[in-house]
């Protein structure tokens, strides 16, 4: 995957939101990345909670399954983002505050799942 083909805004943020992933879960993943695969077995983790409608059930199922103890891994997946997309975002002050609220909305979410998590 290449990262030089997101738009510049968003090479900054997605790595950004993996650190904060690691930092809460000790898992060094490409979170950010959209394609999941999983058992279903563990599909529940993504279509329960109160996370169901937002940007975070990407997140913290995931958080989850690693704290009960659920392999999870990042795979290398050979990907070119959409140049005319990266075009349309590039320099868009519109995307640009959406990339930063996504972080800073994500960090609260991650805090406070693994707030919850370590609880139990």
């Amino acid at each position: 995957m290449s990262m030089e083909s997101y738009p510049l805004m968003q090479q900054f943020t997605e790595p950004a939101v993996n650190l904060v992933f690691n930092d809460f879960t000790g898992k060094a993943l490409d979170i950010c990345f959209g394609p999941k695969a999983l058992t279903k077995e563990s599909a529940h983790y993504f279509t329960s909670g109160e996370y169901v409608n937002s940007w975070a059930r990407l997140f913290v199922p995931v958080m989850q399954m690693i704290a009960d103890g659920k392999t999870v891994a990042s795979a290398p997946i050979n990907y070119q983002h959409p140049s005319d997309q990266t075009a349309y975002e590039n320099g868009n002050p519109i995307f640009n505050q959406k990339r930063v609220d996504q972080l800073a909305g994500l960090e609260k979410v991650m805090r406070e799942a693994s707030q919850r998590i370590k609880a139990k």
